[in-house]
C-alpha cells in the first residue's frame, strides 16, 4: 500500500505546468480542490492511514478518487467538465453553474457566512471580500469547493 501511495506521491510531483487543481472526490460525493500553479502548491503526505494536504487530514476511507485537472484534456478527468471548474480571483469565487443551483459559504466550524451572490450568464460569483481571512466551505448545487482567502 506504501509503495502505491509513493508512486502517486511520484506522479503528482511530475504533473506537467499545464496542471490546474489537485481535486479529491470524497465518498459523500463533495470534491475538494487545491490550485496547482500558483505561488505555493499544495503539499500532499500519506501518515497513519491519512492523507494530508497542507493542514488538512482525510481518511483513506474518506476517499473515493483524487487526480489532476488537465486544462488541456477535460475529457480525462472523468465526470468533471472543464467548464464547472471553478475560479478563485480577487476576493471572488466564480464557475459556471445553472441560476437555480442554491449556493451557500460556511466557515471551518460549519456556520453559514453571509456573502454577496450573484447569478448571470450562466455563471455564480460569491464576492468573499467582506470575510475575514481563513478557510471556506462553498456548495453550489451538490458540488462543495473549499477556498482558502489569505
Amino acid at each position: 500500500m506504501k509503495k502505491i501511495f509513493t508512486l502517486l506521491v511520484l506522479a503528482l510531483a511530475t504533473v506537467s505546468i499545464e496542471a490546474k487543481s489537485l481535486v479529491f472526490t470524497l465518498e459523500n460525493g463533495s470534491l475538494v480542490y487545491y490550485q496547482l500553479g500558483g505561488d505555493t502548491n499544495p503539499v500532499m503526505l500519506f501518515k497513519e492511514g491519512k492523507v494530508c494536504v497542507n493542514t488538512d487530514a482525510y481518511e483513506i476511507s474518506e476517499i473515493k478518487k483524487f487526480y489532476i485537472s488537465d486544462e488541456d484534456d477535460p475529457n480525462a478527468i472523468g465526470e468533471l467538465k472543464e467548464e464547472v471548474v471553478p475560479h478563485f480571483k480577487a476576493n471572488t469565487f466564480s464557475m459556471k453553474a445553472p441560476t437555480s443551483a442554491e449556493t451557500s459559504v460556511y466557515d471551518v466550524n460549519g456556520i453559514e457566512m453571509k456573502a454577496e451572490v450573484s447569478k448571470r450568464d450562466g455563471f455564480v460569483n460569491i464576492d468573499l471580500a467582506k470575510l475575514k481571512k481563513g478557510v471556506y466551505l462553498i456548495r453550489v448545487g451538490d458540488t462543495s469547493f473549499k477556498v482558502q482567502k489569505r
